[in-house]
């Protein structure tokens, strides 16, 4: 019988480095290459924009607010006046009718009440109870 060669299952050489280690050479040479070409980039358009652009006036700088009603003068005042407004709905005691005995607590005492009292059952609820345990169903 003829002689069969034993096959291996496993490399029989090392990693090449050298090759790996030139590939990462390349790719850091790459990298700084393009980082050198914006950066020159982004010098020209500076100095190009400020080449071609015209001075601006003085009094372009004192630019009025448009004419008519305004929106919202001032964002920022507006929404922390509505958030002290909120926080005083959600979070004090009042009356939202008085004359029907309607009263406001605060979210926290509401939750409080709920948990001590029970939850509100509705009427047919004990009904469709009975009826799916006579079924079987769960």
């Amino acid at each position: 019988m003829a002689e069969q060669k034993k096959q291996k299952n496993y490399e029989e050489s090392d990693v090449q480095f050298r090759g790996i280690f030139w590939s990462g050479i390349g790719l850091f040479a790459v990298i700084g290459f393009s980082f050198l070409i914006i950066i020159g980039f982004f010098n020209f358009l500076e100095n190009w924009q400020g080449k071609s652009s015209k001075p601006v006036s003085p009094l372009a700088e004192l630019q009025q607010p448009p004419a008519g009603p305004r929106l919202q003068v001032d964002p920022e005042l507006e929404l922390i006046q509505f958030k002290v407004i909120e926080d005083s709905l959600v979070n004090t005691y009042g009356w939202i009718q008085k004359e029907a005995g309607v009263v406001r607590i605060p979210v926290d005492e509401a939750m409080k009440l709920m948990l001590q009292r029970g939850f509100p059952v509705r009427a047919d609820f004990e009904e469709r109870k009975t009826m799916s345990e006579k079924r079987g169903a769960h």
